[in-house]
């Protein structure tokens, strides 16, 4: 089994495509009684195609630059399956996207002049 059996990454919305979002090693070392055992990931809920699981590693990779803060989803959760041997332990993994300024700002004006007075509070 997984101690913990949850985890969570931060991505932000322009996270490039084909990196890894979260390194399989993290979840080799939260599986106990797993040490020099081979283990094999898979995942047990994915309803999207945006991310692969490495079957060998467990490295979870973001397979398309397609994140959306504003209009689209703002978390995932992946179930995470780990099979050691003849034993399976499951992990949910949330996936949370962070928000990134691409919207640049606008202005009506290009100058603006303003004035502030001395000792008013």
């Amino acid at each position: 089994r997984f101690e913990p059996d949850r985890f969570t990454v931060s991505i932000s919305e322009n996270f490039p495509a084909l990196e890894t979002v979260i390194e399989g090693t993290v979840f080799t070392e939260a599986l106990l009684n797993a040490e020099g055992e081979d283990v094999t990931f898979d995942f047990s809920t994915n309803t999207t195609q945006l991310f692969l699981i490495d079957y060998s590693t467990g490295n979870i990779i973001l397979l398309a630059a397609m994140l959306d803060y504003d209009e689209g989803q703002q978390q995932y959760s992946l179930g995470i399956q780990a099979t050691v041997g003849t034993e399976i332990a499951d992990a949910i993994l949330d996936v949370l996207i962070t928000d990134y300024n691409d919207n640049p700002p606008e202005f009506s004006q290009q100058f603006y002049n303003g004035s502030v007075t001395e000792n008013k509070g």
